[in-house]
């Protein structure tokens, strides 16, 4: 982004800005994206996930989001940057989507439309698991589908299981030490001289 407006100049430019650049910011920036699950199904969200338990407490969620899904969050992606584009003949904030698709490529809105699916769909999942969350979750993985869908992966820290040993009913032993006649007698005498 120079100035404000938004320039890819090459295809490798396209696959940096919606491949590689998320998978680095993602995990910084995700975690405060959440969206509950009702707000996701009111956005109209179809999307599948499974959910693998992994080692050090983390698990790992793939997510599979449907072609509809994706189109209306790469909508919403155009609402939102369509600003940031100035062709000629056109008044800023004015450029229909099928023109900048056309000029820029079609993947031009697809990492402001993942920034839109990604947190909602964790959003619902994390929702329906019931999961006790202690870090920011890492995208490691990102898949445009030939149907127009997506699928994604994100790794994320849970609190550890701990699972607690029998312990009701323990008994434990008191030692109580024995005074002998004569170690009484012997600390009556240190008093006595005391005084």
């Amino acid at each position: 982004i120079i100035n404000g407006n938004l320039t890819i100049n090459s295809l490798r430019d396209k696959v940096f800005v919606c491949i590689f650049k998320p998978i680095v910011i993602y995990s910084f920036i995700l975690y405060e994206n959440i969206y509950s699950a009702e707000q996701f199904r009111q956005y109209g969200g179809q999307m599948s996930y499974t959910l693998e338990k992994l080692e050090k407490s983390q698990v790992k969620f793939q997510f599979d989001v449907d072609s509809t899904t994706f189109a209306d969050a790469i909508k919403e992606a155009y609402q939102k940057t369509k600003h940031k584009f100035q062709i000629q003949g056109f008044r800023r904030g004015h450029v229909p989507m099928k023109v900048i698709e056309g000029i820029y490529g079609k993947e031009v809105f697809y990492e402001d439309a993942m920034d839109i699916v990604i947190p909602k769909a964790y959003g619902e999942a994390l929702a329906a698991e019931n999961l006790d969350v202690v870090a920011q979750p890492e995208l490691t993985a990102f898949d445009f589908k030939e149907d127009g869908g997506a699928t994604f992966t994100l790794v994320v820290t849970v609190k550890p299981e701990v699972t607690l040993g029998q312990y009701k009913g323990l008994e434990i032993a008191k030692k109580v030490d024995k005074v002998t006649a004569k170690q009484v007698d012997e600390v009556v005498e240190q008093n006595r001289q005391k005084q």
